[in-house]
């Protein structure tokens, strides 16, 4: 719950939101309904050119295209991450910098207490992640 979490106290206050968000997996998971669970959850990316492409599975809904999204950084083969502009051009993130013309890497929300963005048509945020990482891509920097 990266867009409702306190920074200073990991017990959240904002129960109006975490409540129903809880609540989903219960009636999936207990009473079989088929909803949507998560945020986007990325699924995979490819370089074109000076950008990086990413997929999300989960993303239906996504912001109107052209919006930039924030939290995303990407890295040339040093990894060394910097922030980076993200529109989305349809149903995916177009991630770049000026500062990264060769990138390699994407990560998004890989910070303690991120900006979470983008969010799916439930409401739900997407989930942090780096791309580069082999069996480490796709889990949260708490997961390491």
């Amino acid at each position: 719950m990266t867009d409702i979490g306190n920074m200073n106290d990991v017990h959240p206050r904002n129960k109006q939101d975490l409540g129903p968000r809880r609540s989903l997996l219960a009636r999936a998971h207990l009473q079989g309904k088929r909803i949507e669970l998560s945020g986007p959850r990325f699924t995979k990316v490819k370089r074109d050119g000076p950008s990086l492409r990413v997929n999300f599975s989960l993303a239906a809904g996504l912001p109107a295209a052209g919006r930039a999204l924030a939290g995303f950084e990407v890295a040339g083969g040093n990894r060394h991450f910097v922030p980076a502009q993200a529109p989305i051009k349809g149903d995916i993130v177009v991630v770049a910098a000026a500062a990264s013309t060769a990138p390699v890497a994407v990560r998004h929300a890989w910070h303690y207490f991120p900006d979470a963005c983008p969010f799916n048509a439930a409401g739900l945020p997407a989930s942090p992640f780096r791309s580069d990482r082999g069996d480490d891509a796709g889990r949260t920097p708490s997961s390491r």
